[in-house]
C-alpha cells in the first residue's frame, strides 16, 4: 500500500499518513512471524550440518571397527542417535513450512494450530519439500475456521466529503468534543 495507491482512490491527505500508519501496524506481526520463521530454518541449516557431520564420523568408525562387537555396539547407539535427529530435524522442518503457508493463510495462532492438525498425510518429497500442506489448510479451514482471521473488511468506508444529514447547527450543538471535531473535519465545507 502506498499514498499514490490512496490518492488514487480519492483518500484525502490529512487522511492518507493515518491509513498508512494502521497498515504498518498491521503488518508488524506478519514481520515479526517471518523473522520466527527464518530462526527457525537456521536452526534446520544447523541440524543438517550435525547430521553430515555425524554421518562422516559414523563412516569412519565404522571402518575403524570391523571386527569388534563393543565397537559395533557403540556404532549402533550412534546410529540410532543420529535417527532420532534426523526425525527431529524433518518434523521441524515440517512445521517450519506449515509455520509459512499459516501466515499467509492468515492463521491467528500458529503455535496453536500446529498443536490441533495432524500432519499424518503430508509427505516429504524427493526435493526436500511437502506434499498434502494445502490439503491440510483447507480441511483445516473447514474444520476449524476459528483458528483463521476473516478476510471480510470490518469498518466503515470513509466519507468522501461532507454528511449532508447534518447542518452547520447540528454539528455545533454536538457536546462530545471529539464527536464534534471529528464532524467539523468531515463537513469542513459548512465552515468555509
Amino acid at each position: 500500500m502506498n499514498r499514490e495507491f490512496l490518492r488514487g482512490l480519492g483518500v484525502t491527505e490529512d487522511i492518507i499518513p493515518q491509513i498508512i500508519n494502521q497498515h504498518h501496524d498491521a503488518m508488524r506481526p506478519l514481520k515479526e512471524k517471518a523473522d520466527e520463521a527464518e530462526a527457525l530454518q537456521s536452526q534446520v541449516d544447523t541440524l543438517n550440518s550435525e547430521i553430515k557431520k555425524r554421518d562422516t564420523e559414523l563412516d569412519s568408525v565404522r571402518e575403524k571397527a570391523k571386527g569388534n562387537e563393543e565397537l559395533l555396539k557403540e556404532l549402533d547407539e550412534i546410529k540410532k542417535e543420529r535417527d532420532e535427529r534426523i526425525e527431529e530435524n524433518e518434523k521441524l522442518q515440517l512445521n517450519n513450512a506449515i509455520e509459512v503457508e499459516a501466515l499467509k493463510e492468515g492463521v491467528v495462532d500458529t503455535k496453536a494450530f500446529l498443536k490441533l492438525i495432524d500432519t499424518s498425510n503430508v509427505q516429504r518429497k524427493d526435493d526436500g519439500g511437502f506434499d498434502g500442506i494445502k490439503e491440510l489448510f483447507e480441511t483445516s479451514k473447514e474444520s476449524m475456521p476459528y483458528l483463521f482471521a476473516s478476510q471480510k473488511t470490518t469498518g466503515k468506508t470513509p466519507p468522501e466529503g461532507s454528511n449532508p444529514k447534518l447542518t452547520k447547527e447540528d454539528i455545533l450543538k454536538i457536546s462530545d468534543t471529539a464527536q464534534r471535531q471529528q464532524a467539523i473535519k468531515e463537513n469542513i465545507n459548512l465552515f468555509r
